[in-house]
């Protein structure tokens, strides 16, 4: 309770990062630098086989999404500018209505309203039945 000593324990804790990871994240982190390439090249071409299945998939069956490929990292950009919704209603049209978990991308700036980020450091099968539910959802907005 005494705040002179709180304050004193918080400056030793930051010195040291404690709170900032643990033993097993310090091995994990010593494995992945000093042995992990093998395992980084599959990840980053199974990432790079998400991006062309989500293109693929949007292209054959939304083409008014323009899907961006993005480099070097595990998320892709959807420009959903085409389906004339604000911030909100795509953020509710992709939680609520898909049930799938996105960036709106207005957070990210002004140029972002109407575009979504997606995560693809996934499973594909996770991922084709997030796009199936994309898909459906968006066929029963676009009929009602």
């Amino acid at each position: 309770p005494d705040e002179s000593v709180r304050e004193r324990l918080r400056c030793e804790a930051g010195r040291y990062d404690v709170g900032l990871g643990n033993v097993f994240g310090t091995a994990a982190l010593r494995a992945a630098y000093t042995g992990g390439d093998e395992w980084l090249d599959q990840l980053n071409g199974y990432i790079q086989d998400n991006i062309t299945f989500v293109a693929d998939y949007i292209e054959r069956n939304r083409p008014e999404i323009k899907v961006y490929r993005t480099e070097g990292t595990y998320m892709i950009w959807l420009d959903c500018r085409s389906m004339g919704m604000n911030p909100q209603e795509l953020l509710d049209f992709f939680a609520q209505k898909a049930g799938v978990a996105i960036s709106e991308g207005s957070m990210f700036g002004e140029q972002g309203p109407g575009f979504v980020r997606l995560v693809l450091a996934i499973p594909r099968e996770v991922l084709k039945r997030a796009m199936d539910q994309i898909y459906e959802a968006y066929l029963t907005v676009k009929s009602g």
